[in-house]
């Protein structure tokens, strides 16, 4: 038998083809076919308690009380609704509500007791925490109740708290 030496052409051109392969492959395991949304964050918004209309909340501050840098979600400014992040590290969030007005009020304080559950989405867009809210606390000062709606809170968008403010 004779044996013959493939050509230096040949041989990169066989290479070229197996790389262009292999990119191809690893291109096909990015997050460009995940169109979800890839974060799970309720909702809130804010209605009158007397009326149960939406609501604006003017000069408002929100913070997440215990976050990393007690991170705030709003600044002095007027809002009708906000997302509230929740830790997957810990079983409750905490965040403040602190009003600018001429009336003196004291702020509020909403504290919700969930468990982050660790859910696989998809092959493109992997694993995330979805979250389970079982209860909910808060203080009376401008707040008059707070409704959890969904309690549990996936990548959907979609209202999962009514906070109702007195008028």
């Amino acid at each position: 038998m004779r044996y013959h030496k493939k050509s230096g052409l040949t041989s990169s051109l066989l290479t070229a083809t197996l790389l262009a392969a292999c990119i191809a492959c690893m291109g096909s395991c990015t997050s460009d076919g995940c169109y979800d949304n890839g974060s799970a964050v309720p909702l809130a918004k804010f209605y009158n308690s007397g009326t149960g209309a939406l609501a604006t909340v003017d000069s408002l501050t929100v913070r997440g009380l215990g976050a990393p840098g007690d991170s705030v979600l709003a600044a002095g400014q007027s809002v009708s609704q906000l997302y509230l992040p929740l830790r997957s590290t810990v079983q409750q969030s905490q965040f403040v509500f602190s009003y600018k007005s001429s009336l003196a009020v004291a702020p509020d304080t909403v504290t919700l007791a969930c468990q982050a559950v660790p859910t696989f989405v998809s092959r493109d867009c992997g694993a995330m925490f979805f979250f389970d809210i079982s209860r909910v606390d808060y203080t009376t000062h401008r707040i008059d109740s707070v409704v959890v709606v969904y309690p549990h809170i996936t990548n959907q968008d979609r209202t999962s708290i009514k906070i109702f403010m007195k008028n």
